[in-house]
């Protein structure tokens, strides 16, 4: 088996956080409100009528897209429920409305696109207590602003309850949304395509997660970019994925750690429909770090670092234990998210035999 190419253009966004100069004069907003618990953005929900009608009148022609720098969207969640099921619940939206937008508008240059995901939106919260006349607004403000841990429980101890009522019933519906910011801009835009086809096609983890919800591009969601980017090949084409963590942490640990990040990406290519999907697990990508020390390593005792690393006779464990003797360990750990942190990572390949 050899890996060769997709036969197909990747956008650069896939594979670097491409920089867009543009020279900003105007721009739109609009916001979708989302129902409780909810990500999908629901057309005939509320006021998202209006939004859609507005999204329309920027995006639904091609010929409006030289006009365009960014589009920003801006994911939220309010504060009512536990923090972690908040966190999960606003990338799911980010994640949702990055799909609605490629799927309404599917020449909609990924490039121009930029997401941010606020768990809780405290912020607005404030602002809404902030224009209210209630009897509590001082405290709630106080509290609020804090950023105290327990800032929600003390607001549900207002007023015996009163003032986290009004706000549960007034403000939180407000506050669950996404809201997009649409640049109007001049001068040259960046490619959005490189021009030049990827041997590999990367969904980089964070160090220790399998989890693609926390794994991004440029700021959009990875499950996002290989729906839109895989859309058009066949769902027979044979695709091979290449799993790998980066080398800090037990050998056993890695190794479980890079084929649940394979078996994250098999999903959603299953789910997508493809049918003749092969993942290997590297494990750890002990010949990625060699290459990103030979690139971007600085430090004075690099030449120590490569031969280690180049040592042959040398197993993991030991690589790992003489690298780590090098400067106590400060060596070791500035590789962290540096030299190690492409290497935790699934890449796409087409698979085609020799």
């Amino acid at each position: 088996m050899k890996l060769k190419s997709l036969k197909y253009r990747l956008p650069a966004v896939l594979l670097l956080c491409l920089s867009t100069a543009v020279s900003v004069f105007a721009s739109d907003s609009v916001s979708f409100l989302l129902r409780i618990n909810s990500s999908v953005p629901e057309e005939s929900y509320r006021g998202n009528a209006s939004a859609v009608r507005s999204l329309d009148s920027r995006l639904a022609s091609d010929s409006l897209y030289s006009n365009i720098g960014r589009v920003r969207i801006r994911a939220a969640a309010s504060p009512d429920g536990p923090l972690s099921f908040n966190r999960s619940l606003a990338a799911g939206r980010a994640e949702a409305m990055v799909d609605y937008l490629l799927s309404r508008y599917p020449s909609l240059p990924l490039s121009r696109l930029s997401v941010s995901v606020v768990d809780e939106d405290w912020e607005g919260l404030a602002s809404f207590i902030r224009r209210s006349s209630q009897p509590w607004k001082d405290e709630a403000l106080q509290i609020v602003n804090s950023g105290r841990a327990d800032r929600k429980a003390k607001l549900k101890e207002l007023y015996v309850g009163e003032a986290w009522e009004y706000l549960r019933k007034y403000c939180f519906p407000l506050l669950r949304k996404v809201s997009l910011e649409i640049d109007s801009a001049s001068g040259t835009e960046a490619s959005e395509d490189s021009g030049a086809s990827p041997q590999a096609f990367p969904v980089v983890f964070r160090q220790g997660s399998s989890s693609l919800s926390a794994c991004s591009s440029a700021g959009i969601p990875a499950a996002s970019l290989i729906r839109h980017s895989l859309r058009s090949l066949p769902k027979d084409s044979p695709i091979l994925l290449t799993a790998a963590s980066s080398p800090e942490g037990a050998e056993s640990l890695n190794d479980a750690l890079a084929r649940k990040r394979g078996e994250a990406v098999v999903r959603v290519l299953k789910d997508m429909g493809f049918t003749n999907v092969r993942l290997e697990v590297l494990g750890e990508d002990w010949a990625g770090l060699l290459r990103a020390v030979k690139e971007s390593y600085t430090g004075s005792n690099k030449d120590s670092v490569l031969s280690i690393l180049e040592d042959v006779s040398l197993s993991s464990s030991r690589k790992k234990s003489a690298i780590m003797a090098l400067d106590g360990g400060r060596t070791w750990r500035s590789m962290f998210g540096k030299q190690m942190a492409a290497l935790r990572a699934v890449r796409l390949s087409e698979n085609t035999p020799q």
